[in-house]
């Protein structure tokens, strides 16, 4: 298996530019009730017809304000979730969406590590001054996760998603530029660093 581009690399996960072959993996998971539970979807089964129109989209740069990234385990060089930042460029903000796609990696801190890829493209590649999310009151796992990097919890849409017969609440969550730098190591700083050094 020829090894992806590179856009930031972690200790375990890197993030990729998409490909074609990744709809196999998007097709199964966005289909699997069990994922898809914690995304904010419109529950419908997906085609695909419409994963591979989405995804050209997306290659062929009609989604501008989209950074859209596959999240592969280094291991083995596997494609295991997606990540994305729907940017607001005038008012430098952007939108954190991740999903992992592999159930069997749920709960290792891939997710963690993926998210924090995914801001510090969003703080110090794209110079965002801040960027939020929503989460599912139930998704106790991702808000712990958020939580863990930096997010704060900054208010609440009630009564917005309905799960069965039972309706829950969306929890909107932000971190700032400053916040994260302060907390975490920017991979992007030290790419620069070492280029500049070199």
């Amino acid at each position: 298996m020829p090894r992806r581009p590179v856009i930031l690399e972690g200790e375990r996960v890197f993030l990729s530019p998409p490909t074609k072959e990744d709809v196999e993996l998007l097709l199964e998971s966005i289909n699997d009730k069990e994922v898809t539970q914690y995304l904010n979807l419109f529950p419908r089964i997906m085609t695909r017809e419409m994963e591979e129109r989405w995804l050209d989209n997306i290659l062929n740069g009609r989604e501008k304000d989209l950074f859209f990234f596959s999240i592969i385990l280094k291991e083995n060089g596997s494609l295991i979730g997606n990540s994305s930042l729907k940017v607001d460029f005038f008012n430098r903000t952007g939108r954190l969406g991740i999903s992992l796609w592999r159930k069997d990696l749920w709960g290792r801190g891939l997710g963690r590590e993926s998210v924090i890829l995914t801001l510090d493209y969003g703080f110090n590649v794209l110079s965002l001054d801040v960027i939020s999310l929503d989460v599912m009151e139930f998704n106790e796992r991702a808000i712990n996760c958020y939580k863990s990097v930096g997010f704060k919890e900054v208010g609440r849409k009630r009564c917005r998603i309905l799960r069965g017969s039972k309706k829950y609440d969306l929890i909107e969550m932000d971190m700032l530029r400053d916040e994260f730098n302060e907390m975490h190591e920017s991979k992007v700083m030290e790419i620069c660093s070492d280029s500049i050094r070199s």
